[in-house]
């Protein structure tokens, strides 16, 4: 399954979320420029995928809702915080998407902590963007059972929904 699968299902579900690619990225220090570049997007809640050769490998969701002086708002832990200081299921470390931690290998971002390596250069991003009052993780699962539904399996990096 790929990406415009799932704007087509979007689109037909009647669930309009503004989209943003997230440019080629090399390395970690890539995309730590990239949000330098773009700070608008780097607080904004929603879902991304990461998509390798045409075939989604992993849906997240990041800004999840909370009640603030009985006001919903976003969390500041939006897609660019999510994505770089993130260290499962995967991390950004040089110039690699990293996953399947091994266990016991403690908290540090280093390649020899992880079974897998992907090259930066092979993954493409996408983000979706939520509006207020739509929950980052209500869509992220819709999304997710519709992948499940269409493949039977889940992303390579998903490893529940």
């Amino acid at each position: 399954m790929d990406i415009k699968s799932l704007n087509k299902f979007l689109k037909s579900s009647n669930i309009n979320l503004k989209s943003f690619e997230i440019l080629p990225i090399e390395s970690r220090k890539g995309l730590l420029k990239f949000f330098r570049d773009n700070s608008n997007l780097y607080y904004c809640s929603g879902v991304y995928v990461f998509e390798k050769n045409s075939k989604i490998i992993y849906i997240g969701s990041c800004g999840k809702l909370k009640r603030v002086n009985n006001n919903i708002v976003a969390s500041k832990n939006g897609i660019g915080s999510r994505l770089v200081r993130s260290n499962f299921p995967y991390s950004f470390i040089d110039d690699s998407l990293c996953y399947n931690r091994l266990k016991d290998s403690g908290n540090s971002k280093k390649k020899i902590n992880y079974k897998n390596h992907i090259s930066l250069n092979d993954i493409r991003i996408v983000f979706y963007e939520t509006s207020l009052l739509i929950s980052p993780t209500y869509i992220e699962h819709i999304l997710l059972q519709y992948f499940l539904d269409k493949t039977n399996n889940l992303p390579l990096i998903n490893n529940q929904l």
